[in-house]
């Protein structure tokens, strides 16, 4: 990373897209998208450093090469489905699920007590965590005329799942750490040590689903007016789970109704050309001004 010693970031993705239907009312898309990265993570400097004189290099890293990694995968696969019927009616459902998995060490710059000049790469932060969703959209589109005026309705309801996993991690409690220089840190120092599970985790669910419709009114070449309205519940479990098996329980329930009510006045159209003839004059006026200074 740029300014950073040791620090890099290296990423590849792919992203196919199938589609049938094209041009037709109805059609079908599928797709996937890939990613990967594989990083030498940073957790940056110690705060109290930035008051140092003489400065400490703001391109030192105090971690371990080593041990500091992180690795991310991530799928991600959709299909989408769209009818356009007639009368204005559109209809579209889109289907989604992902997964990813981040497996990561890294070493968060900490003084050695009593010391402001030796770093101890003893406090460093795990995420073996998977995470998966699934969600589900469908929504409707509808225009319409009644009389003089035009109604652009919408309408869907979403549904998602969400769940996530995170295990816990402990190093050998006889690891040897090295410390290092504060100002000189050497992130080549060896490392001997073994992180591994050690049976605990935390499991977290959440379940939502939302309704919603709304209408954009058009009256005449004036007025527009938006009206809506969207209900959400939310359900979430959270389990930590010790090494002895031993679950702690939390969760949350929450509904919630909201609306949307605005309205758009715009100027009528004899407003814009008064406005475009009074500065159609003051052109005209400097142009003369300009050619009898």
């Amino acid at each position: 990373m740029p300014g950073r010693n040791v620090v890099e970031n290296i990423s590849w993705g792919i992203a196919p897209s199938l589609a049938f239907g094209l041009g037709r009312p109805t059609k079908v898309i599928f797709s996937w998208q890939r990613l990967e990265q594989e990083n030498v993570p940073d957790y940056g400097m110690p705060r109290q450093v930035y008051d140092y004189n003489p400065p400490v290099s703001s391109s030192n890293w105090y971690g371990l090469k080593a041990r500091d990694y992180e690795n991310i995968k991530q799928d991600l696969l959709s299909a989408i489905v769209e009818n356009t019927g007639r009368h204005g009616l559109k209809l579209r459902n889109l289907t989604r699920y992902g997964s990813t998995h981040r497996d990561s060490i890294i070493t968060a710059p900490r003084f050695v007590s009593g010391s402001t000049d030796v770093i101890r790469r003893s406090d460093w932060k795990s995420r073996d965590q998977n995470d998966v969703i699934f969600a589900n959209q469908t929504h409707v589109d509808f225009d319409m005329m009644a009389g003089s005026i035009n109604h652009a309705i919408s309408a869907g309801a979403e549904i998602s799942r969400e769940q996530e996993t995170n295990y816990n991690r402990v190093e050998d409690s006889a690891t040897v750490l090295p410390d290092t220089d504060v100002y000189a840190p050497n992130p080549d120092d060896p490392y001997t040590g073994n992180i591994t599970r050690d049976g605990a985790h935390n499991d977290t669910s959440a379940d939502t689903m939302s309704l919603y419709a709304g209408d954009n009114i058009f009256a005449g070449q004036r007025w527009q007016v938006f009206l809506g309205l969207r209900y959400d519940t939310f359900d979430a479990t959270h389990d930590v789970v010790d090494a002895a098996d031993a679950i702690t329980n939390n969760s949350r329930k929450n509904k919630a109704l909201s609306g949307r009510l605005g309205a758009v006045a715009s100027p009528p159209p004899s407003a814009g050309r008064h406005g475009s003839g009074t500065r159609h004059r003051v052109d005209k006026s400097r142009q003369r001004a300009a050619k009898n200074p």
